[in-house]
């Protein structure tokens, strides 16, 4: 092969970022994370972006090898999920569906976390997935589960966040590098969590109800204060639409205007789904991971730099 075709030939495997050699998926989420969203898909049809979302996170799944692991909670259910560790200095994202979905549900935004360097750890909440058989040995889908005024069933799966953060730290993942990402019951689960869980540096809350299960988020967005917290919403989604501004408010107030942000899409979509049909909110998500306080202003008769 003569030389000019053996090093396009070259290329075709692999790309350089800056003299770094990347692999494929790299060289994907470089393109994704250095073209602002807006320039790359303002003139696409929201089933284009559709295509190319599913299709870019297929491509970056190949580049991230998730490990299958098993939990045990203490309340004895035993859960499954999938595993990447993080590299070096970067933070864990324990993951949280919402309900009726699983931890598969993840896989547009998962393989984006872990090419940029983030861990995760993906569980099926008790009833959903692979997690569907009791302490008693019985099989129990989530449509079983019950809302009373004598018992919340959705609300014991708090026990099921904490076994994976023991799991992560029984794999010495430093308890301050541990953060949530949940969507819709996972949101109100994962800050619910983090409120009480001092250690947990930022949380992500996708399609966030002001109660969904009847698990209220309010006082525990009061509760979890000051440390970064992100909104992620569609405005054709009512509920979300309705819903969302009044968290933003409580969580303003409790974290600070610099700590708090929200991302809207126009379109429709509701929790993980929302990554498949808007996929350039992969790249918006995680850049806000990467930098979750936002810069101060400058004090008065200070220019900006």
């Amino acid at each position: 092969m003569p030389a000019k075709d053996a090093n396009d030939a070259k290329k075709g495997e692999e790309q350089t970022n800056g003299g770094k050699r990347m692999d494929i998926g790299e060289y994907i989420w470089s393109f994704l994370t250095q073209t602002h969203p807006a320039d790359r898909t303002a003139w696409m049809p929201s089933r284009i972006l559709a295509l190319i979302g599913t299709a870019v996170a297929a491509v970056l799944a190949v580049s991230v090898q998730a490990e299958p692991v098993q939990l045990t909670t203490a309340d004895s259910w035993s859960l499954k999920a999938t595993w990447v560790p993080a590299k070096e200095g970067k933070m864990t994202f324990i993951l949280v569906h919402e309900a009726g979905k699983n931890k598969d549900s993840w896989s547009h935004l998962s393989p984006a976390l872990a090419v940029a360097g983030f861990g995760y750890l993906a569980i099926d909440l008790r009833a959903h997935g692979e997690s569907v058989r009791s302490p008693s040995g019985e099989t129990v889908g989530w449509k079983e589960l019950q809302v009373s005024k004598e018992k919340n069933d959705w609300i014991a799966m708090t026990e099921d966040l904490q076994a994976a953060e023991r799991w992560l730290v029984g794999r010495n993942v430093p308890e301050a590098s541990i953060g949530y990402i949940g969507a819709d019951l996972g949101a109100a689960l994962a800050v619910r969590r983090a409120a009480t869980r001092v250690t947990t540096p930022l949380v992500v809350l996708i399609s966030p109800r002001l109660a969904s299960k009847d698990i209220p988020i309010l006082n525990a967005v009061r509760a979890y204060k000051d440390r970064p917290i992100l909104m992620v919403y569609s405005e054709a989604d009512k509920r979300s639409a309705r819903d969302v501004p009044v968290i933003y408010t409580f969580a303003r107030l409790a974290a600070g205007e610099q700590r708090t942000a929200c991302m809207s899409v126009a379109s429709e979509g509701y929790g993980t789904g929302l990554f498949e049909a808007q996929p350039e909110l992969v790249a918006r998500v995680v850049n806000w991971i990467a930098k979750p306080v936002a810069s101060a202003p400058p004090a008065v008769g200070q220019s900006p730099k």
